[in-house]
């Protein structure tokens, strides 16, 4: 008995990597961990938003509102466009002030002006509307690019 080489079971607890699979048992039962699915849907939603800008860019139009997942209020996106930086504004909140030029969005409990202008896109609940069509209270996701106006505003109603 002390000569047989120990059972096949014994020869896998020494393995170098028997320790670290004991501790991560949770994350190699499943095949993969939440935090990073969750890193993976924030490349693809920010790698999404540079594609649509670069559309824009190129003629193609206003690009679509980037879906960003998890709890946000404010999102900064820098990117290069032909070789040129831009910045992408994500603002998301409820309207506590609203013009056919402006709005103010409550984010976090802090005032944010929103210009708008006659090219910005608004949407409200699924349908095109006009800037003035806003009212206060409506739950709100502005795009801007570089600090100036939104490009696009999508609504909905209380």
């Amino acid at each position: 008995m002390w000569g047989a080489e120990p059972p096949a079971s014994r020869l896998r607890l020494r393995r170098f990597t028997w320790a670290l699979r004991t501790r991560n048992d949770s994350v190699i039962r499943t095949g993969d961990s939440q935090s990073v699915r969750r890193l993976a849907l924030i490349c693809s939603a920010l790698s999404l938003a540079f594609a649509g800008t670069a559309v824009a860019a190129s003629g193609g139009g206003v690009p679509p509102i980037p879906r960003v997942p998890g709890q946000w209020s404010h999102v900064e996106i820098n990117l290069k466009i032909r070789h040129v930086p831009h910045t992408l504004i994500l603002d998301r909140g409820r309207i506590v002030q609203a013009s056919a030029t402006s709005i103010t969005v409550r984010e976090l409990g802090r005032p944010v002006p929103i210009p708008l202008n006659a090219q910005t896109l608004v949407v409200i609940d699924g349908l095109a509307a006009a800037p003035t069509d806003l009212r206060r209270r409506m739950s709100v996701v502005t795009m801007r690019i570089d600090g100036g106006a939104a490009v696009r505003v999508r609504a909905s109603s209380f």
